[in-house]
């Protein structure tokens, strides 16, 4: 380019001095004219050089910057591609953390309990729950297979590491209390598939096998109690029949039996059918003057009183306003007070008292009867218990009214607590919210 131009301009420059040379010298006008043409005609030459010069300039600048700028774009692509990268990778660590957190939470609140021991008997995991199944040993002082104090879950543990197979056994221990256990116990393999720890997974199958001998135990009593009327007033009514007509008196006697058994009998359907409902029954929530409402209930029994000459009294005091379901409570007090005349020997007497409290009333019903044990005590609210099967069976019992005293007592939101004393007598004291609460709601008592 600089060549062109330089070039162009020496022309030009020559073009000029023909031109002053014409002008001094007048004579040489026709050649100089010549001159001048062919210095036109070359200055030309020159001239569409340098624009096509330029003209290829800006072909290739624009080319130039046309590849610059899609490589600028490309580099930009490449770029937001780069930041979105980088925007997920940040996504997926978080959200990493956030399933790592969640699963340490799963498992550090799980009931399961989760474990895992090395090859050479240390712990390498304990999950919060794992201790409550050991109640015995100390907090944080399981490090080690041999600290577990239960030797049928240490053998399973031993044979995860010898047999390299999962093992899922249920454990119900060697010792008065031990927890019935569900184990599983599952090998972890390394590359070269050797066994380098054991996870240990433990859940209390207690709650469940309690529930389930539970209701066999109930399924056999009912049977019993059923059966016993069933064959009472089977044989009886066989022996009116093969009675001659002139055995008025012994038929009577006999008559009487089958109807108090028949009375006994509707007894135990009756409360069989309340037990039943107690899942599904809702309280019905009213406000009512408990005082008062006590004392009509107890004042129906009378009659029972006065049979056995047992004297009622009452330890009340200002009248007590409580929001609660009136036909459970009348069930609970009911069966409490027939409990205690039931119990009460002849001349004995039986004590209600109602006592408030900032959110709770106490009811209490006290006796004294024949009194109970610590044995029985612990197991006076089972289905079908009796203190004195004899006695309860003569007066009608069935031994379900204290089972029924309970639940409807939960239902109720409230509590049931007893104590008693061999031959003194015994003291069933009974608190309830004053303000009737859901489920979900705790109150303090």
């Amino acid at each position: 380019m600089k060549k062109y131009l330089f070039q162009l301009i020496t022309i030009d420059f020559l073009g000029i001095l023909g031109i002053i040379f014409i002008y001094i010298k007048p004579d040489f006008e026709k050649y100089l004219m010549a001159y001048l043409i062919i210095i036109f005609l070359i200055s030309f030459h020159y001239c569409r050089k340098i624009v096509k010069w330029y003209l290829d300039f800006r072909l290739v600048q624009e080319n130039y910057s046309g590849a610059y700028t899609s490589q600028f774009k490309d580099i930009q692509k490449l770029g937001k591609k780069l930041l979105t990268i980088s925007q997920n990778s940040e996504v997926i660590t978080e959200k990493s953390g956030l399933v790592e957190e969640d699963l340490e939470a799963l498992l550090e609140n799980s009931p399961m309990g989760l474990a895992v021991f090395s090859s050479d008997g240390h712990l390498n995991f304990l999950s919060k729950s794992f201790q409550s199944f050991f109640p015995n040993r100390p907090q944080n002082k399981i490090a080690y297979v041999t600290d577990l104090e239960r030797s049928d879950l240490r053998a399973m543990i031993s044979a995860g590491f010898t047999q390299k197979q999962a093992q899922r056994k249920e454990l119900v221990g060697h010792f008065d209390g031990d927890l019935i256990l569900d184990v599983t116990v599952v090998p972890i393999f390394d590359i070269e598939h050797k066994v380098t720890q054991v996870m240990v997974l433990l859940y209390d199958m207690t709650p469940i096998r309690t529930y389930e001998r539970q209701n066999l135990d109930f399924v056999a009593n009912a049977s019993h109690e059923l059966r016993t009327p069933v064959t009472s007033i089977k044989g009886f009514s066989e022996t009116i029949l093969d009675m001659s007509s002139e055995e008025v008196e012994l038929q009577k006697q006999f008559l009487q039996i089958i109807h108090q058994e028949s009375i006994r009998l509707e007894h135990i359907v009756d409360h069989m059918l309340t037990l039943s409902k107690l899942d599904n029954l809702k309280p019905n929530i009213e406000s009512m003057a408990l005082n008062h409402y006590i004392k009509s209930l107890a004042n129906g029994l009378s009659n029972q009183f006065l049979e056995k000459d047992i004297t009622l009294l009452y330890d009340m005091k200002d009248e007590c306003m409580i929001e609660t379901d009136e036909f459970m409570l009348s069930q609970i007090v009911t069966n409490l007070l027939t409990n205690a005349i039931r119990y009460t020997e002849h001349g004995g007497s039986v004590t209600v008292g109602i006592e408030t409290f900032e959110s709770f009333a106490e009811i209490s019903v006290t006796d004294t009867g024949i009194g109970m044990s610590d044995y029985q005590l612990d197991r006076i609210f089972e289905r079908f218990y009796r203190v004195n099967k004899g006695r309860s069976r003569q007066s009608g019992g069935t031994g379900l009214g204290l089972s029924i005293v309970k639940e409807l007592t939960q239902a109720l939101g409230g509590k049931i607590k007893v104590s008693s004393q061999l031959g003194v007598g015994t003291r069933f004291t009974l608190q309830l919210p004053l303000q009737f609460k859901e489920k979900n709601e705790a109150v303090t008592m």
